[in-house]
């Protein structure tokens, strides 16, 4: 599905980078947790994760417009905004220990509660099922093409490219979805 998660040779930041036999488990917990038991819901959070980490080379956001800066916060393996991170790591970690990470670290600190793999890998199924509404979930369980584009800009707020549709593409028949 994605063949450059083989190896971290060459990752610009080799600590933050994953091999796919290293994803494999926490993605599947995730389904687990969040009761993510239809293949073509799991193909779309599998397919933005890939997109979104550069096939999971990145944990954290060091880009922006294709220049190498930090937004602080943002990151897991989907990319998540400060903001949702934060949300994120409240449902997880409690009020205490997000308020002292923010205070002791800001943005970042909370970011570090959700960087390792279990949550990181999990944050992409944990915002579907908990910031996409349901006439957006039923559109990806449909597997068509349409559902999932709306999933990406209406419900992840980005655009629909050739790359992210490829993903889509290859998770899907990787998983068997319709």
């Amino acid at each position: 599905m994605a063949p450059n998660t083989n190896s971290c040779v060459g990752a610009k930041y080799p600590d933050e980078c994953r091999v796919a036999s290293q994803a494999a488990q926490p993605i599947l917990d995730s389904f687990a947790t969040y009761a993510l038991n239809n293949t073509n819901e799991q193909a779309a959070v599998i397919s933005l994760m890939l997109y979104e980490s550069g096939e999971f080379k990145y944990n954290w956001g060091h880009f922006v417009a294709g220049e190498t800066v930090h937004t602080p916060g943002k990151g897991t393996r989907n990319m998540q905004s400060a903001t949702y991170n934060e949300m994120y790591a409240r449902e997880l970690f409690g009020d205490n220990k997000v308020n002292t990470a923010n205070s002791t670290g800001g943005a970042d600190g909370i970011l570090e509660l959700v960087s390792p793999d279990g949550p990181s890998f999990a944050s992409a199924a944990w915002f579907l099922t908990s910031q996409c509404d349901e006439t957006v979930r039923e559109g990806v369980q449909s597997g068509t093409q349409d559902g999932w584009s709306v999933y990406i800009t209406d419900c992840i707020g980005t655009t629909v490219d050739q790359g992210r549709i490829d993903y889509w593409n290859k998770a899907k028949e990787a998983l068997g979805a319709q």
